[in-house]
């Protein structure tokens, strides 16, 4: 399989990437975003029930009675549908915070990261409003230094003459 291949979703038809969780039926193979599948607040009410099988680019999901279906490399199983964790290279984010936790603590990371956002794009409007006020007085100083420069050359014009 070419890596320039382009695979889609069976649900939404939309173009799905390898890297993105999937669910697969090895016995239709029907391959499709998790989410288009499967919604959280279904996950959610499977409580204990429901264990998840995930891997690296790949989601598959395991009924309690074990049959399932089998994902290739290493795959590492979460006790509960109430605990969500991404399989990396180790289980923290490029911050340094930790990947692993309960839905309620991974929401309020969420909302911890958007107000963040939130901050940064305000600093960041000031930043460029600042950034157009400069760039308005360097406009109006090249013109003064090129009014200057012509003042300059007719007066040496001038004299020479």
């Amino acid at each position: 399989m070419e890596e320039s291949s382009e695979f889609y979703c069976d649900t939404c038809e939309e173009r799905r990437y390898l890297n993105c969780p999937t669910y697969y039926c090895a016995k239709c193979h029907y391959v499709a975003h998790v989410h288009c599948v499967i919604s959280e607040e279904h996950i959610a009410s499977l409580g204990e029930e429901f264990p998840v099988v995930c891997q690296l680019g790949d989601v598959s999901l395991e009924n309690s009675n074990k049959k399932g279906v089998k994902v290739k490399g290493a795959n590492r199983k979460i006790p509960s549908s109430k605990t969500f964790s991404i399989l990396f290279d180790s289980d923290e984010d490029s911050d340094g915070t930790s990947t692993t936790g309960t839905l309620a603590q991974l929401d309020e990371k969420i909302e911890a990261r958007k107000a963040k956002l939130v901050a940064q794009a305000l600093k960041l409007g000031l930043v460029k409003k600042k950034l157009m006020s400069l760039e308005g007085k360097l406009e109006v100083q090249t013109e003064m230094l090129q009014r200057l420069h012509w003042k300059s050359y007719f007066l040496h014009v001038e004299v020479k003459s």
